[in-house]
C-alpha cells in the first residue's frame, strides 16, 4: 500500500488527503448528532405550547418520577406578558405555579421586591432551596390559605397547593426545580 502511494502524482495524494480528512469530519460530525439525538429530552414543556413561552421558566425536568406535572397552559395579559401556569403533582397534593417574568421594577425600584412580598404574601416562612428562596405565607383574601411566592432566575413564580403541604416537601419542590429552555 505504502509503494502504490510513493507511486502516486502529487494531486492524487492531495486529493486523498482531502478526502480522508472529510471522511473524519464526518464521522465526527455524525458521532455529535447521534450523541444529540440519544440525550434524554428533560424539558417537560409541551412541543405546542413551547414557542408561546417568551423566557426560560422554572420547571420540574421531565425526568424527574417524585413530583410531576401537567396541564401547562400559556396565557397573555394585556401589557402582552406571557404567564406559564401548570400543576405539579406531590405526595398528597397538587401545586398550581403560575410564573412570569419580573416586571422592570423590581430592578429599577428600590425595595420593591419586599413591597410586593408585603403586599402578595402573610409570611410564615422562608427556605433555601437550590433553585432559590421560596416564601412561605397565607394569601390574607384567599381564606388564608397557604401560599408560596420565589423571586428568582429573573422570574414571579406563585405556587398555591391545593391543601397545606410541610416544609420539606417545599423544600423538594425548590431542589427540584430548574431551569429549562422550551424547545419550540
Amino acid at each position: 500500500m505504502l509503494s502504490y502511494i510513493r507511486h502516486m502524482s502529487i494531486r492524487k495524494k492531495l486529493l486523498l488527503g482531502i478526502s480522508g480528512v472529510l471522511a473524519v469530519g464526518l464521522l465526527l460530525l455524525g458521532g455529535f448528532w447521534l450523541a444529540h439525538l440519544m440525550q434524554p429530552n428533560n424539558n417537560p414543556v409541551p412541543a405546542s405550547i413551547a414557542p408561546q413561552v417568551s423566557f426560560i421558566p422554572l420547571v420540574i425536568p421531565a425526568n424527574i418520577k417524585s413530583i410531576t406535572t401537567s396541564d401547562y397552559k400559556v396565557s397573555t395579559v394585556e401589557d402582552g406578558t406571557h404567564i406559564l401556569t401548570y400543576i405539579m403533582h406531590v405526595a398528597n397534593a397538587d401545586v398550581t405555579v403560575s410564573e412570569y417574568p419580573q416586571p422592570s421594577q423590581f430592578t429599577d425600584v428600590p425595595d420593591f421586591k419586599s413591597k410586593f412580598l408585603d403586599d402578595v404574601i402573610q409570611q410564615t416562612a422562608s427556605l433555601s432551596t437550590s433553585s432559590g428562596t421560596i416564601v412561605l405565607g397565607q394569601m390574607a383574601k384567599q381564606q388564608n390559605k397557604q401560599f408560596a411566592v420565589m423571586l428568582e432566575h429573573g422570574l414571579v413564580v406563585f405556587m398555591t397547593p391545593s391543601e397545606s403541604i410541610g416544609q420539606d416537601q417545599w423544600q423538594a419542590i425548590g431542589d427540584t426545580l430548574d431551569t429549562i429552555k422550551p424547545s419550540s
